[in-house]
């Protein structure tokens, strides 16, 4: 990971933040806090699995590199990935198949998202993949994770697995990593392939996420967030 483009990542989404934050009515200052503790967060030697949320074809190579980077790290033996597609996503197999040429398919390991019953085909979403994420953490009792998603989505993907692990009173402890950097001014699809912007305006859409799903408590405060990380367990 180079921390110099590291810094300018986290730099070009605190201008977002700034820019949209106080139209939403979001704390603009713990939401800059929150997102450089997680872009920059701790990075334990080992753990029990690496989480990537599902993406478009678009974003996908951020997490396949970043995913390759903690395989050549030895900072876990296994990547999980969900057993389903939704609408705009590519699908188990197709992520298989590419993120198996690159860490070696025997790592590469499906996560059971639950269909809700008389659910629409993009049932396969943050929230759906965390709480799908912490029960299988808390069944298989494999306590510290990386969670990995390109930049412009990690604090909402962060927050929301976190938001999943406080909720449940576990003390499954959740690690942020950064997918690679992309061009920011490229217009992609995001979101079950419903939202098409460039990577630097999808972060004032996922501002608005955070804010619409903390009204309807999926997402804790960025306070409680803040704790949740300063608690958690740093080994096995």
């Amino acid at each position: 990971m180079d921390y110099k483009i590291l810094d300018e990542e986290i730099k070009t989404i605190g201008r977002e933040i700034v820019r949209y934050a106080p139209r939403l009515g979001l704390d603009t200052e713990k939401l800059l806090y929150l997102n450089q503790d997680i872009m920059k967060d701790f990075k334990p030697r080992f753990t029990q699995g690496i989480y990537l949320f599902t993406e478009t074809e678009y974003n996908e190579l951020s997490s396949f590199i970043a995913a390759r980077e903690l395989i050549e790290r030895d900072a876990a033996a296994e990547v999980f990935i969900a057993n389903a597609g939704g609408k705009g996503s590519p699908g188990f197999a197709h992520w298989a198949e590419r993120l198996g040429k690159s860490i070696g398919p025997g790592r590469v390991r499906p996560l059971h998202i639950p269909l809700p019953p008389q659910t629409k085909d993009s049932w396969v979403n943050t929230y759906s993949e965390s709480e799908a994420l912490i029960n299988f953490a808390l069944k298989e009792e494999r306590k510290i994770w990386y969670i990995v998603a390109p930049p412009f989505h990690l604090l909402r993907a962060f927050m929301t697995a976190a938001s999943s692990s406080i909720r449940k009173g576990s003390e499954i402890s959740f690690y942020a990593y950064p997918g690679a950097p992309q061009k920011w001014d490229e217009f992609v699809t995001h979101s079950q392939g419903t939202v098409k912007d460039t990577r630097r305006n999808l972060i004032g859409k996922e501002l608005e996420g955070i804010k619409k799903y903390a009204r309807v408590g999926h997402i804790e405060p960025p306070q409680n967030i803040m704790y949740y990380m300063n608690k958690r367990k740093t080994s096995l």
